[in-house]
């Protein structure tokens, strides 16, 4: 899930993307950055109502 996300421009380098996630299992932050022209996936997801049977 992204949290928050910024386009980085910065005077003779190439354009990069900072990214903002939350990791769905851990919900640990994560940070990274990429170049601006990387394709990226959206990932369909589902959320099921479980149930505990001990």
């Amino acid at each position: 899930m992204v949290l928050d996300w910024r386009r980085l421009v910065r005077a003779q380098t190439e354009p990069k993307l900072w990214l903002k996630l939350r990791h769905l299992r851990t919900h640990a932050v994560i940070e990274r950055t990429l170049e601006a022209d990387t394709k990226l996936k959206l990932v369909p997801i589902e959320r099921l109502p479980v149930v505990f049977m001990y």
